[in-house]
């Protein structure tokens, strides 16, 4: 991007082979924080630890991001990475 004008001066592209697995990171998108008891009912907060998340997909089964619903969460509640709804193809990649 140019530095104050809205305007592309390099792109990459890059070539995937649709037979192997990619190892990406996609970002968590949380929904349902302002219905959840814990929040709505107890005053709690919710607190984002990651934001984001690696996986492992082929490139046809690639998501823009993964959903997190808050929903049914209380106070002192926590939603664990193995707990996440993952698409059809897409599985955690390796921690860290």
């Amino acid at each position: 991007m140019h530095a104050y004008r809205p305007l592309v001066l390099h792109i990459d592209f890059q070539r995937v082979d649709a037979t192997h697995e990619l190892h990406v990171k996609v970002p968590l998108h949380f929904v349902n924080e302002e219905i959840a008891p814990g929040v709505k009912l107890n005053g709690g907060l919710v607190n984002h630890v990651t934001t984001e998340v690696d996986i492992q997909c082929l490139a046809k089964d690639l998501p823009e991001f993964i959903e997190v619903d808050l929903s049914a969460l209380n106070v002192g509640d926590s939603i664990h990475i193995n707990q996440l709804k993952l698409p059809n193809g897409v599985k955690l990649g390796h921690m860290p």
